[in-house]
């Protein structure tokens, strides 16, 4: 599980400067599965497939201005989840003089 956050560093004209808070960065990946699985049915044709799941991708967030200028967190919008499946099959054709 990857928790990711930042912090933005904003400078005055006369040199000192002040980290905001914490957010939320667009990579924060909560929950993530990745499978991979193939199989060579004969010698020369492959079957294989990808099953990809995903949930809680930050949409909205960061920082944003509020009263005084001061930066504040703004609020975490995620996705919902994202599935998916990639099958394939593959053959090849062993010829004498081309393949």
């Amino acid at each position: 599980m990857l928790y990711v956050k930042e912090s933005d560093f904003f400078s005055s004209g006369n040199g000192a400067g002040v980290f905001s808070p914490y957010f939320v960065n667009p990579e924060d990946q909560r929950h993530n599965l990745n499978a991979f699985a193939t199989y060579r049915v004969t010698p020369t044709v492959n079957v294989s497939g990808k099953a990809l799941y995903g949930a809680g991708f930050p949409v909205t967030g960061g920082l944003i201005l509020g009263p005084g200028g001061t930066p504040i967190v703004a609020p975490v919008s995620r996705v919902g989840p994202y599935e998916r499946l990639d099958l394939r099959v593959d053959k090849v054709w062993a010829f004498k003089r081309w393949s």
